[in-house]
């Protein structure tokens, strides 16, 4: 967190990033002759090496102080507990037990500052800037809000939050994806659809007698149903959960680097989330796998696709024949088959979608559960 901070005070102009950007694509039936750079401001100069030396400085810096901290904290307590035992007979269970306790608590932080450490220090590339594209002449893009027995409110809450982002309506369909067939939520989006017209329902046909894939099924389809509709399907396709709210701005940070080379399949955003506690004992916000363990990714273009708040190129998904429906991990399959098939992923590492975790030790223990297995499985 308090790199994040120190990153968001450094600001300046942008270094053109090396090769020939492309055109923005065609879109309505019209051709932009404005290229990526003239359409694109940004407000970090994070790639000048300077800066780049800096940030990384930085962050090793406070990564070491905190393990250092945390090493030093539970020496001491070692220290004087074997001090006590040794001044003479003393029941020690429970300071004993504090001690394993803390142990407990603070190994999990001290496992992640090592890997903080390592990343980087082996990585020395700078991170991505943080761009905007202006004004209207932007790509159209469809966005895709996948649906599934959620809480209606938590639902419109994303969809109307899609809907208001920070782009022009005229370029802009939003689709709820309804893979529960739910009567009630179709009723409110069409009632939605009078004040935002540019919001649709869909749901699809399931048998219960056949595999329908799941939330890949889902999406497969709904990428389908959007050919359907009235006007061109976009080039571009937006994924988000029914529980992931978008800043205004998304969309606009993650076309500049999509429309940058003709070889970008996907741009992802991290996931963060409105409902941890503070002292986050569970590690739900994930800040490792974000401000780590993606960043190491994308200098290998390697980024895997989170499942929510990512863009998508049309031509790239009809590539590789959409989401897989046969895992379990349909995401990050998707990203390696993209991968697989000469497409770049690219990591934004900015703010702009929150979402919510688990709040029941059964939900957390089923999310991970899952994880374990998809891991396991694509291990193998």
């Amino acid at each position: 967190m308090l790199t994040q901070l120190l990153l968001d005070r450094i600001s300046g102009t942008l270094t053109r990033r090396k090769g020939s950007p492309s055109k923005l694509e065609q879109y309505d039936g019209q051709s932009s002759d404005v290229t990526c750079a003239n359409s694109v401001e940004s407000n970090l100069n994070i790639n000048h090496p300077k800066t780049s030396q800096l940030f990384n400085a930085l962050r090793l810096l406070l990564e070491i102080v905190t393990l250092l901290s945390l090493l030093n904290y539970l020496a001491n307590l070692i220290h004087n507990t074997i001090v006590a035992q040794s001044k003479g007979p003393r029941n020690l269970v429970w300071p004993c037990v504090f001690v394993v306790a803390k142990f407990c608590q603070y190994g999990t932080q001290i496992i992640e500052h090592c890997w903080g450490i390592i990343v980087g220090t082996l990585n020395r590339r700078p991170p991505r800037p943080r761009l905007r594209v202006k004004g209207d002449c932007v790509p159209s893009v469809d966005i895709i809000v996948t649906v599934c027995g959620e809480d209606h409110d938590i639902i419109l809450d994303t969809v109307k939050a899609a809907c208001t982002l920070d782009y022009p309506s005229s370029k802009l369909r939003v689709i709820v994806s309804d893979d529960g067939s739910d009567k009630a939520l179709k009723a409110q989006i069409e009632d939605l659809n009078r004040s935002c017209v540019n919001v649709f329902y869909y749901a699809r046909n399931k048998s219960s007698l056949d595999h329908h894939g799941f939330k890949a099924g889902n999406i497969n389809s709904t990428v389908h149903f959007l050919a359907g509709l009235v006007g061109r399907p976009a080039p571009w396709i937006a994924f988000l959960d029914a529980d992931m709210i978008p800043e205004p701005a998304m969309l606009r940070a993650l076309l500049p680097h999509a429309v940058a080379f003709e070889d970008v399949g996907m741009v992802a955003l991290p996931q963060h989330f409105y409902n941890i506690p503070a002292d986050d004992p569970l590690h739900q916000g994930m800040l490792p796998h974000s401000e780590d363990d993606e960043v190491a990714r994308d200098s290998l273009n390697a980024t895997w696709c989170p499942g929510s708040g990512f863009i998508l190129r049309r031509k790239a998904f009809i590539d590789i024949g959409g989401f897989s429906e046969v895992s379990i991990a349909e995401d990050v399959l998707f990203s390696w088959t993209l991968q697989g098939h000469g497409w770049r992923t690219i990591y934004v590492n900015e703010r702009l979608q929150y979402g919510l975790q688990p709040d029941t030790i059964s939900g957390h223990i089923k999310q991970r559960t899952k994880w374990v297995c998809q891991n396991t499985c694509h291990l193998l």
